[in-house]
């Protein structure tokens, strides 16, 4: 058999990341963001196929009699980039659709990572438009895929659908519409100017008193989202990494509990197996209930004075002291 061949960076740019998470329910409270009117279209240089932009194809907008300003496929781009680096996706409370000018509906998989560049994802947009679905390099999994119309079969039931455009009469804080309990569409257009060509929008608010790009829109209407549900999109990342740190610990403190029973000679050999699965178990549930280092101590030490004075004692002169707190913060 011949040697595996190395992907590149181009393949690995459309791999699955592992920070996202899936959603699971149509009823669970998300924000769903839908990129209108967005100017994604394909046409053919020579003998392959290019997404239409106005800075390698002016000369063919300007012989088709169409004007420049009207062919802008970055301001997708840029608000993918947006969308998919926001911490309300890696919680998994984002879904993204985008509904282009040639009425071509567009589903991409939350887990998605964006290519950086504008040339890697034209790229990646020709690909969609021709084959329908874009996969990741590793699985079957489908990143992107063109879906049928309309986006209103797609959307949860009794979802509420909200338009932004500048023309609305009174400005509204985007916090002002974030529920609860229950998901919510926001509808922005993915154009340089003109009006939403959205009918199936139920209200069309204004987020700010002054015109606002469309990337910039989604990044206050992300924002507003994440602080109204911050208990779930920064409490599961704190949660993780305090996980991960008493983990670390783990070993460290084991180790010098195992020096105790052995070396101070009260106890058995035979006797430190069962004291080190037990400790082990502790250890397990101080990481799933407690946040606290200083818990995860406290009952160690509880434990530990159980099986002798002198074994708490030293733990307690061990690891007490501020040092290793500090260094679990640094950690």
């Amino acid at each position: 058999m011949g040697k595996k061949r190395r992907r590149t960076d181009e393949e690995t740019e459309f791999d699955l990341t592992r920070k996202a998470k899936e959603v699971k329910d149509d009823n669970e409270k998300r924000l769903i963001v839908i990129l209108e009117n967005a100017q994604l279209e394909t046409v053919k240089v020579g003998k392959s196929f290019e997404l239409l932009n106005p800075d390698e194809h002016a000369h063919i907008l300007r012989k088709n009699g169409r004007e420049i300003g009207n062919c802008r496929p970055d301001i997708s781009h840029q608000c993918l980039l947006m969308l998919f680096d926001s911490p309300l996706n890696r919680a998994g409370l984002l879904q993204v659709y985008i509904h282009t000018e040639n009425n071509v509906l567009i589903e991409i998989n939350p887990q998605t990572r964006i290519p950086r560049t504008f040339k890697r994802f034209a790229g990646l947009m020709v690909q969609l438009l021709h084959k329908f679905s874009v996969r990741a390099a590793e699985t079957s999994a489908k990143l992107m895929k063109v879906i049928k119309n309309p986006i209103t079969d797609h959307l949860p039931a009794g979802c509420r659908k909200v338009a932004t455009s500048f023309s609305a009469e009174k400005p509204i804080k985007p916090s002002e519409l974030v529920p609860q309990d229950a998901p919510i569409a926001f509808i922005v257009g993915a154009m340089a100017h003109g009006q939403i060509k959205a009918d199936y929008a139920e209200q069309t608010v204004a987020i700010s008193n002054y015109p606002l790009s469309a990337a910039l829109t989604c990044t206050k209407i992300c924002s507003a989202f994440e602080d109204s549900w911050a208990s779930i999109v920064f409490h599961k990342k704190n949660h993780s990494h305090t996980r991960i740190c008493v983990f670390n610990q783990c070993s460290e403190i084991i180790g010098y509990i195992s020096s105790i029973l052995i070396y101070e000679s009260h106890y058995p050999v035979q006797l430190y197996w069962q004291y080190s699965i037990k400790l082990k178990l502790i250890v397990l549930s101080i990481m799933v209930y407690h946040n606290s280092y200083r818990m995860f101590c406290k009952i160690i030490v509880q434990t530990l004075q159980q099986i002798g004075s002198i074994g708490s004692s030293y733990f307690y002169n061990k690891f007490h002291p501020p040092n290793i707190n500090h260094k679990l913060n640094e950690s």
